[in-house]
């Protein structure tokens, strides 16, 4: 049985029994306390896989220099390119 078949299955249970001896309260902290001990644990024993730096194709300009893109810039970028599609009525009674 696999590592996510077996939280599948016997989390809730466990949950359950956690909940019936200690409390919800208790539950939840001992909960968020183990999520956060793993992350450390993952973080200082794994080692990143990433590629340190991809460039993905809008955050190039035309003449295929890297450019910083934004969050917000990419949202605004997304979004006006909806509004022209949105205000045609057949896409938008779709």
């Amino acid at each position: 049985m696999s590592a996510f078949a077996a939280g599948t299955a016997l989390g809730p249970a466990l949950g359950g029994f956690l909940c019936d001896g200690i409390g919800i309260n208790p539950t939840f902290y001992l909960v968020g306390a183990s999520y956060v001990g793993l992350a450390a644990v993952n973080s200082i024993l794994l080692s990143e896989t990433k590629p340190s730096s991809i460039q993905l194709p809008w955050q190039k300009s035309g003449d295929g220099s890297e450019q910083q893109v934004s969050i917000r810039q990419s949202f605004e970028d997304a979004l006006g390119q909806w509004i022209p599609l949105l205000s045609t009525a057949p896409i938008r009674n779709v």
